[in-house]
């Protein structure tokens, strides 16, 4: 019996192990910066909060050169569309309207975008309303009030 315990135990050790070692190597950390975009997006838009703001804090975080820049303004694009029916990720949206307003020169071809926006009620949150509002304000040459 004793036997029986050992070789079961050793066996699960066994395959605990390489499962890690195989998450290990599909973690996106591993990959360059527009694999961890592709990776991430679907996570992000569809998957739940905890999971979303991690993968987009990752992304953040994770160097990318200027070249991905209008990539991750896309991004912030795609969070705002697409995650407005989701209450628990208003906190993520915001994070993404902040994004384009840190990033205005990236954002300003969004700019007919984000005023359609507004005028149509698409930002439910009135911090993402609020911060939609002031960046189309500085892309127009407005002085923020905040």
């Amino acid at each position: 019996m004793l036997r029986w315990v050992l070789v079961f135990c050793s066996s699960l050790l066994l395959l605990v192990g390489c499962e890690r070692k195989r998450n290990r190597s599909q973690n996106p950390t591993n990959t360059n910066w527009t694999n961890l975009l592709e990776t991430c997006r679907a996570t992000i838009l569809k998957s739940s909060w905890e999971q979303a703001e991690n993968c987009w804090a990752n992304l953040k975080t994770n160097s990318r050169n200027p070249d991905h820049l209008q990539q991750w303004i896309q991004l912030q694009v795609d969070i705002l569309e697409k995650t407005e029916a989701d209450p628990s990720k208003n906190e993520l949206r915001l994070g993404a309207i902040q994004e384009m307003y840190w990033e205005k020169e990236a954002s300003r071809q969004y700019l007919v975008w984000l005023q359609k926006s507004i005028e149509t009620g698409v930002f439910k949150d009135q911090k993402v309303q609020q911060k939609a509002e002031e960046l189309v304000r500085d892309l127009q040459g407005g002085k923020s009030t905040q």
